[in-house]
C-alpha cells in the first residue's frame, strides 16, 4: 500500500473557478493500475482537484491505516476540503472507503459530502463505469457527481440557516427561553402527543414576587440580570422535552407531559424553589409564586384550549400570590375561581 498526493491543477474560469466553489478532492483507492490510469486520464479530462492516491495490495483494507508526513497533512488540512469523490476498483463498501479517506487526509469532510465512483465494479445505489471509460465520459460523470455534492451541501446549509432563523424567531432574546410564538408552536405538539400516548398535560405559570420593586430600586439593567439568572435556573430544573417560555415581564409558562397527575405539584414546586435566589446588593432572596392546571387531553387541539389552560393557570397563580403560606395553587380547567391547595 502506498500514498501519493498531487497538487491541484487549475483549468478554466468562471463557474469552474475554485475560489467560488466548495473545495474539492479526488481519492483514488484501489489497484496500482487504477491509480496510474486515473492519474493520466484526469488531467486530460480537465478535472480540477487535488488527488490523493491509496494503492491497496489485493484490494484489501489495510490494518494500519494510511500515514501522512507532517508536510502532507498540514497541506491537506489547510485546504479545508469539504467535497470529495472516491474513485475505486475495489469491492469495499462506502464506510470502509470513507475510513481510508479520513485516515489519508484529515480534512473537514463528512460522508454525506463524499460520492463513490466505481470503475469496473458495482455496488447497489452507487455510480459505476466500465474499466475502459473514456476521458470525456469520465469528465461528464465526475462533473455531475461534483455538482450533485455541491447542491446537496448548499441545501444543507440553507436548511441549517432556516432552522437558525426559526430558533431566533421563537426565542426570547433576553432569557433564551421560548417566546409566545415558540410556546404556541410547541404546546400544540405536546397536546397531540398527550392524546396519542394517553398522558396528562401540566400547564403552569410562575411569577416573581415584588419584581416591580426590584426594578424601581435597583434599575432595569439589574432586573434584566435577575430575569436571566432566574430563567437559567428554571431551565436547568426542566427535563428534555419540557416547554418553558417567558410569557411576559417576570412571568414564565411551563408545559409538561406527565404519566401520572399526582406528579404535577412536585414538578411545579421543584421549579418554583429554583427561582428563589439571592442577588447582591439585595439582602433577602427573591421568591416566586406558581399556579397550575392538569388535564388529560382527549379532543383535537384548538386555539381556545390554549386560552382556557392559561386562564385557569393564571387564576391559580393569582390565588397563590394573595394566599399566605401557599406559594403554589392548582386550578381547574374552565374555571377562573376554583383553586385547590397543592397535594
Amino acid at each position: 500500500m502506498c500514498y501519493q498526493a498531487s497538487p491541484s491543477k487549475r483549468h478554466g474560469s468562471g463557474a469552474e473557478n475554485m475560489r467560488t466553489r466548495p473545495k474539492f478532492i479526488i481519492y483514488l483507492i484501489g489497484s496500482q493500475e487504477l491509480v496510474e490510469r486515473m492519474q493520466k486520464i484526469l488531467p486530460l479530462a480537465n478535472i480540477t482537484s487535488d488527488l490523493v492516491a491509496v494503492t491497496l495490495e489485493g484490494g484489501n483494507l489495510p490494518t494500519d491505516g494510511v500515514s501522512l508526513s507532517q508536510d502532507q497533512g498540514a497541506k491537506l488540512q489547510s485546504q479545508n476540503t469539504c467535497l470529495a469523490i472516491v474513485i475505486t476498483d475495489t469491492t469495499l463498501d462506502k464506510s470502509k472507503l470513507w475510513e481510508l479517506c479520513r485516515n489519508s487526509a484529515p480534512c473537514k469532510q463528512h460522508p454525506r459530502r463524499t460520492a463513490v465512483l466505481r470503475v469496473g465494479t458495482k455496488a447497489k445505489g452507487e455510480i459505476s463505469v466500465s474499466a475502459n471509460c473514456s476521458p470525456d465520459d469520465l469528465q461528464t460523470i465526475i462533473s455531475l457527481l461534483r455538482r450533485n455534492l455541491e447542491l446537496s451541501c448548499s441545501l444543507r446549509k440553507k436548511h441549517i440557516l432556516v432552522k437558525s432563523i426559526c430558533s431566533i424567531a421563537n426565542r426570547d432574546p433576553l432569557t433564551g427561553l421560548a417566546n409566545r410564538r415558540g410556546w404556541k408552536i410547541t404546546i400544540k405538539r405536546l397536546w397531540r402527543e398527550a392524546v396519542e400516548k394517553s398522558r396528562f398535560l401540566l400547564v403552569a405559570l410562575f411569577d416573581l414576587d415584588g419584581f416591580k420593586k426590584i426594578n424601581d430600586q435597583f434599575g432595569h439593567a439589574f432586573g434584566d440580570q435577575v430575569l436571566k439568572s432566574v430563567a437559567k435556573k428554571a431551565h436547568e430544573a426542566c427535563r428534555e422535552g419540557d416547554l418553558l417560555a417567558r410569557w411576559g415581564g417576570d412571568e414564565m409558562a411551563l408545559a409538561v407531559l406527565l404519566p401520572d397527575k399526582s406528579l404535577a405539584c412536585q414538578i411545579v414546586e421543584r421549579i418554583r424553589s429554583r427561582l428563589q435566589l439571592v442577588f447582591p446588593p439585595m439582602n433577602v432572596p427573591i421568591t416566586a409564586s406558581a399556579g397550575y392546571v392538569v388535564v388529560q387531553p382527549e379532543e383535537p387541539w384548538n386555539d381556545k384550549l390554549e386560552e382556557q389552560l392559561l386562564k385557569s393557570a393564571d387564576a391559580a397563580l393569582a390565588q397563590a400570590k394573595t394566599s399566605r403560606g401557599r406559594p403554589v395553587c392548582e386550578g381547574t380547567l374552565g374555571s377562573s375561581t376554583e383553586q385547590k391547595n397543592p397535594s
